[in-house]
């Protein structure tokens, strides 16, 4: 059965899964073989990856919302995406450097570093420097300073 959905079920021509299970009941009956039913079909083909499942059937373009999700990016991580920014990364970091007011003395606090990085190339698209916690807010303006990074150079995105 797992033989038959590999390739009358999972190929370019998108079977049904009954017109797929009509064919292996036929085949059985051929070689004398008791079928299984339709629904122990339907639940082999449900076992079977998602994402193989979907890259057999309808390509790589569809099988890319079925890879795993990557909530991190680390040197080890594969890229993602097809094409540079297309995904990117927004990550917030307290500095472990306390600033001090030059004409005061006062302390100030610890900065929150922004960045905003591109998970197909992993290169740093912006930053941003503030003394404000991380927000929606703060997360918009990283990526309005980006795009105003990206148009006074020229480049369409």
């Amino acid at each position: 059965m797992n033989e038959f959905i590999a390739t009358d079920y999972e190929n370019v021509k998108q079977k049904t899964m009954y017109a797929s299970w009509i064919a292996l009941t036929l085949a059985c009956e051929q070689r004398g073989i008791l079928a299984p039913s339709l629904k122990t079909f339907c639940l082999a083909v449900r076992l079977r990856p998602g994402f193989e499942q979907t890259l057999k059937r309808q390509g790589h373009r569809a099988a890319y919302a079925h890879e795993d999700f990557y909530w991190e990016l680390e040197p080890t991580t594969p890229r993602h995406g097809d094409r540079p920014f297309e995904i990117a990364h927004i990550d917030h970091t307290e500095l472990d450097v306390e600033t001090v007011c030059s004409r005061t003395g006062r302390v100030l606090g610890r900065p929150w570093l922004t960045l905003l990085s591109d998970a197909y190339s992993r290169r740093i698209l912006a930053l941003y420097l503030t003394f404000d916690p991380p927000s929606y807010f703060l997360a918009q303006k990283c990526r309005c300073k980006f795009r105003v990074l990206s148009s006074s150079s020229g480049r369409k995105l």
